[in-house]
């Protein structure tokens, strides 16, 4: 079990605010220090949803770091997006090819919106495929294909949330070792490919 959960709500907030003036240059592995965040689909919660959670202790790689202190993360576990079947031809096994320039929707585990925002694909692109159902969108329901995060794709989270790891580390070996020992570091997170940043519409 993460380290994070035996320290007091008050240290975590004050340890968070304390690294974020020492941010380390980006790309660089963080650790989730509250114990709920939603993950959107753009840097702001007025403008852009809900497009999954985080718990504390989970790990996330930090792309960039945005204005308004929203910090651009690889897609989390379990993300996925949305792009009409009639633009995708399918190829071998869940493989499949985009035909023409079109966009993806960016899914949301927390619930479906009409008016998702949408990422440029070009034609060519290969997609993973997985799973096919009807969406509500703007212009009524369309039959998409669901597929896993392309290359380049960010979410956003806070940055107050997070800490990069080797703070976490280091504040983990300050701690006394009966704590470090029944709180090992949290496993590392997984690693997407890198890609070109796709810009969201």
């Amino acid at each position: 079990m993460p380290l994070v959960r035996y320290l007091p709500w008050g240290v975590l907030l004050a340890w968070a605010a304390a690294v974020q003036a020492e941010l380390p240059h980006t790309p660089y592995e963080a650790i989730v220090v509250q114990d709920e965040v939603l993950v959107r689909s753009g840097p702001g919660k007025q403008m852009y949803y809900a497009t999954g959670k985080l718990k504390r202790g989970d790990r996330v790689m930090v792309r960039r770091h945005d204005p308004g202190g929203w910090f651009a993360i690889d897609p989390p576990p379990g993300s996925f997006g949305w792009i009409a079947t009639e633009f995708v031809r399918r190829t071998e096994g869940n493989r499949g090819v985009v035909t023409a320039n079109n966009f993806v929707r960016v899914g949301s585990e927390v619930g479906e919106v009409p008016d998702a925002v949408r990422h440029l694909v070009a034609a060519g692109q290969e997609v993973e495929i997985l799973g096919e159902q009807t969406v509500p969108t703007s212009r009524g329901p369309v039959r998409m294909y669901k597929i896993a995060p392309l290359p380049g794709e960010h979410r956003w989270i806070p940055g107050a949330a997070v800490v990069p790891a080797s703070k976490y580390r280091k504040i983990a070996q300050d701690q006394p070792k009966s704590s470090a020992r029944a709180a090992p570091l949290p496993s590392p997170a997984p690693q997407t490919k890198k890609g070109p940043s796709l810009v969201p519409r």
